[in-house]
């Protein structure tokens, strides 16, 4: 094998482990780029250039190291040029802020990677329809409004059905893990 074979097969084995990486962090870095953004678009588009960012600096990821934080660091970055970019007229926080919770986040990891492990237990007890509600709403982040249209039925009924989600899934939480608040 000459050297240009080696390098190929380990620029795809570290493409792989990024690919990786980034299916498992990407809800949570979501949920950090919509506490500072407003609409949901423009958090699709913060995500889209972050992963461009962080694969074109694939490079200068240690393994072994926090993805995670990472990641955080660079969609900063991105939320900060969105910023300037649309003319703060989407960001729910200022610069500070932004920073204060890249900070959090970063040091937070570890228990959002617990958080997501416990609440994929508390989601075993749920019916299907509770898991359609959860995945339709949390996941595809469609509206109330949107689920109740495709189902047929009043919003306030989806409404009710998720807000009885959220409490379950909270007292689940804090039943079998003894937290008093979410992370």
């Amino acid at each position: 094998m000459d050297a240009r074979t080696g390098n190929a097969r380990e620029t795809r084995q570290r493409e792989a482990e990024f690919i990786k990486l980034w299916q498992t962090h990407r809800a949570r870095l979501r949920g950090y780029v919509r506490a500072s953004v407003h609409h949901p678009a423009d958090v699709d588009e913060i995500l889209q250039e972050t992963s461009i960012v962080l694969w074109e600096k694939l490079s200068e990821f240690t393994p072994g190291t926090s993805f995670f934080a990472w990641a955080v660091s660079v969609a900063r970055f991105e939320i900060l040029r969105f910023r300037q970019k649309s003319g703060n007229r989407t960001l729910m926080f200022g610069e500070p802020a932004i920073e204060a919770l890249a900070a959090r986040s970063a040091a937070r990891a570890p228990r959002y990677d617990d958080f997501w492990e416990m609440l994929g237990q508390c989601m075993k007890g749920m019916t299907d329809r509770q898991r359609d509600f959860f995945h339709r709403r949390f996941i595809l982040n469609e509206t109330p409004r949107e689920i109740a249209k495709q189902m047929e039925r009043p919003p306030t009924t989806i409404y009710s059905a998720l807000q009885k989600l959220r409490r379950q899934l909270a007292e689940c939480l804090s039943r079998r893990f003894g937290w008093e608040t979410m992370p």
